[in-house]
């Protein structure tokens, strides 16, 4: 039985949430120190007005970025389900809640935020199967170079082609 994740996308994970919310552990610290509040209601204040959508379109668009230029994703067909949850949804999600509070001004209900919650960790799922997809293309190119390497062709125009596709 294959584990769900290797290594390497548990810790582009860990360190992608490391990054996003440590500044934001600190500064709730330093509010529980000096504005003598809650260290929870200091941390939960930085997303009261939705900023978690923002997380999410940053996230959405790393996402795009592996899965678009880094693999040469394939929307259509067999991927398509993936295309639509994992990246297309959490976008629609989070602009969505964002337009009821375009400037941050109020606070956002109780709904609207475990809604962003559970988008953001959808998103982070779509980054997990994002490095799986490039991983798995990273292989299958490797090995398409390695074939490719000694072969003959019919023309130059063909083997210019082969180049262009693999990279080599």
């Amino acid at each position: 039985m294959r584990p769900i994740f290797s290594d390497d996308e548990f810790k582009e994970i860990c360190f992608t949430l490391a990054v996003t919310f440590f500044p934001l552990l600190i500064s709730a610290f330093v509010s529980f120190r000096i504005a003598e509040i809650s260290f929870f209601k200091a941390f939960l204040g930085y997303f009261d007005s939705g900023e978690l959508g923002l997380y999410i379109l940053s996230t959405c668009g790393a996402l795009a970025f592996i899965l678009f230029i880094k693999t040469r994703f394939q929307v259509f067909g067999d991927n398509l389900w993936l295309f639509m949850i994992c990246f297309l949804a959490p976008i629609i999600g989070a602009a969505t809640v964002l337009g009821t509070n375009p400037q941050f001004s109020k606070s956002l209900p109780p709904e609207q935020h475990a809604f962003l919650i559970i988008i953001y960790f959808l998103s982070l799922w779509g980054w997990f199967k994002a490095m799986k997809i490039k991983k798995e293309t990273d292989k299958k190119l490797k090995k398409a170079k390695k074939a490719m390497k000694g072969a003959k062709y019919a023309s130059d125009e063909e083997a210019e082609a082969v180049k262009q596709i693999i990279g080599d």
